[in-house]
C-alpha cells in the first residue's frame, strides 16, 4: 500500500515536508498558475528525496481550477491503486463530498483532508506514539496465589488417600462432588480451588488409585 499527500499549496502555505519524504511518503504539491514564488525548504526536500516528491503547476487561472487538478489525480492513483491511501492537505472544504466518495468505494482509510501538516506528525512524534502505547499493552504478570497451609495439607496424595479411606461407606462418587467435598474441607471456604482439585485428582488416577469413566463418575481402587 502507497501513501499519497497531495497539497493544494494555493490554500496551504506549509513547506516542511522533508521529513515525511524520509518515510518514503509521494509527495505531490499543487501550485497555481500565478505561484512563482516556491519556498526554498520546499525544494531542497523534495530534491533530496528522489522520485518521492513533485511540484505540480497547474495551467488555468479559473476558479477551483487547482482542486479540479487534485480531483483528477485522486481518480488517476486509485485507479492505478486501490489500496492507496491519500491524504489532501487544504482547508477547503469543497474536497469533502469527493473524499466520501471515495470512502464508499475504496474503504475509511483511503482518504482523507487534513488543514495542517502538523496533523500527520513528524517521525519522533509518532515513534513517541508508539512507544507509548507499547509500555501500556505491557501485561501485568500474573501472580501465582498462594496456597494456604491447611489447602496445602488437604491436597497432598497422602493425606487424600487417608481421607477416602476413612470415607469409605460415603465417598465421593463424581468428579463435581469429589471438588466439593475436598473444598470444604478447607477453611474458610473458597481456598481451594477447582482446577487445584481436578489436579489432585489426575495425580491419584496416575497413581492408579481410582479411575474416571467419561461421564465423570469415579471408581476407586483404594486397599
Amino acid at each position: 500500500m502507497s501513501k499519497y499527500i497531495l497539497v493544494d499549496f494555493e490554500n496551504v502555505h506549509e513547506s516542511n515536508y522533508k521529513e515525511l519524504l524520509s518515510q518514503n511518503v509521494h509527495l505531490k504539491v499543487f501550485l497555481g498558475e500565478s505561484q512563482n514564488k516556491i519556498p526554498t525548504e520546499l525544494v531542497l526536500g523534495i530534491q533530496d528525496a528522489v522520485g518521492l516528491g513533485r511540484l505540480i503547476q497547474i495551467s488555468g487561472n479559473g476558479k477551483n481550477a487547482l482542486d479540479f487538478h487534485i480531483a483528477y489525480e485522486l481518480g488517476r492513483l486509485f485507479s492505478n491503486d486501490k489500496n492507496a491511501e491519500c491524504i489532501i492537505i487544504s482547508k477547503d472544504t469543497g474536497y469533502d463530498p469527493l473524499i466520501e466518495n471515495i470512502r464508499k468505494e475504496f474503504g475509511k482509510k483511503s482518504c482523507s483532508r487534513i488543514e495542517s501538516i502538523e496533523k500527520i506528525g513528524t517521525p519522533k512524534k509518532a515513534a513517541t506514539k508508539v512507544k507509548t502505547l507499547e509500555k501500556k499493552a505491557e501485561p501485568k504478570q500474573k501472580t501465582t496465589p498462594k496456597i494456604s497451609a491447611k489447602a496445602d495439607t488437604i491436597l497432598s496424595l497422602e493425606n487424600t488417600i487417608k481421607w477416602l479411606q476413612k470415607s469409605s461407606k460415603n465417598r465421593p462418587s463424581s468428579v463435581d462432588a469429589f471438588v466439593k467435598s475436598v473444598q470444604n474441607l478447607a477453611k474458610p471456604k473458597g481456598g481451594i480451588k477447582k482446577k487445584q482439585v481436578e489436579t489432585l485428582l489426575k495425580d491419584l488416577e496416575s497413581k492408579k488409585k481410582l479411575t474416571i469413566s467419561e461421564t465423570g463418575k469415579i471408581n476407586y481402587k483404594l486397599l
